[in-house]
Order: C-alpha cells, then sequence, then structure tokens
C-alpha cells in the first residue's frame, strides 16, 4: 500500500483530487517498535512480546527457531 511504499509509520490522506493528494504530517500514534522502528499503536499489547508491534509478533511468530 501507500504507506508501504513511502516508508511512513502512519498515513493520513485529507483528500484526492484526480492526481493530485493531500496529505499532512504529524507525529505517529503509539510507541516505537523495538524490531521494525515504526511508530505503531499495538507496541506493547502482546504478553510476550511487550517491546515489538503485532505486526513483528506475526513475524517473528512464523520464524522457524533452529536454522
Amino acid at each position: 500500500a501507500l504507506r508501504e511504499w513511502l516508508n511512513v509509520s502512519q498515513l493520513d490522506v485529507r483528500s484526492v483530487e484526480g492526481e493530485n493528494i493531500q496529505a499532512a504530517v504529524v507525529p505517529a500514534a503509539g510507541v516505537k517498535c523495538e524490531r521494525c522502528w515504526r511508530w505503531e499503536p499495538t507496541v506493547g499489547r502482546h504478553a510476550t512480546h511487550k517491546t515489538i508491534c503485532a505486526r513483528c509478533v506475526e513475524a517473528v511468530a512464523t520464524v522457524p527457531l533452529s536454522a
């Protein structure tokens, strides 16, 4: 999505008119994830992984522990 392409923590598109897009630059909500460095409101919500966001919790859970 556009958020990934721009590599930003959060994106708030104010309006779209044809090829013109208006967006605002404001501080992101949440806490900085230690793994991906994005500011996310989901950081701290997982009991085992309190310092990473929900997206990273999912990624860590799918990685095998043995090499």
